[in-house]
């Protein structure tokens, strides 16, 4: 039997399941934000996708880090019943670089056509930035890529 996952529920409804992109980053910026920076920061790509990954590992979803496929490594892949939610995360050190980033990841989701792979599902694939700005340290910049 699959545990519940309680810790990605909001107000009756599983956010993999029937989420957004809004809802599945601030849901991501809720867990990173319990992390205590002073004696575990994240201070890279790899520090926040790990983090990231053991938050829904804990919560009992599927997910995978550096998923391969014929062109490339997704970063994170959360395979639901219906739904593949595929995230590639960039990090930055401020706001401009932020924004760069951004285009970095959607155009690398595209290129390297991240999820598309079998068994077909539903997909939904976000390009994310996590800001790491001391004033900011959250998840900032963010696209749903078709």
């Amino acid at each position: 039997a699959l545990k519940k996952e309680t810790s990605v529920n909001v107000d009756g409804k599983n956010i993999l399941d029937e989420g957004n992109a809004k809802q599945i980053i601030d849901l991501f910026n809720t867990a990173l934000n319990t992390v205590s920076y002073d004696k575990f920061p994240l201070n890279s790509e790899s520090s926040v996708q790990g983090y990231i990954c053991i938050y829904l590992k804990a919560a009992g979803a599927k997910v995978s880090a550096e998923v391969h496929s014929s062109k490339g490594r997704a970063d994170l892949v959360i395979e639901r019943l219906n739904r593949r939610i595929v995230i590639e995360l960039k990090y930055a050190d401020s706001d401009p670089l932020a924004k760069t980033k951004l285009n970095e990841a959607i155009e690398q989701i595209k290129n390297r056509d991240y999820g598309n792979i079998l068994p077909q599902k539903e997909l939904l694939r976000i390009a994310a930035v996590y800001n790491a700005d001391p004033h900011v340290r959250a998840i900032t910049e963010y696209q749903q890529v078709d």
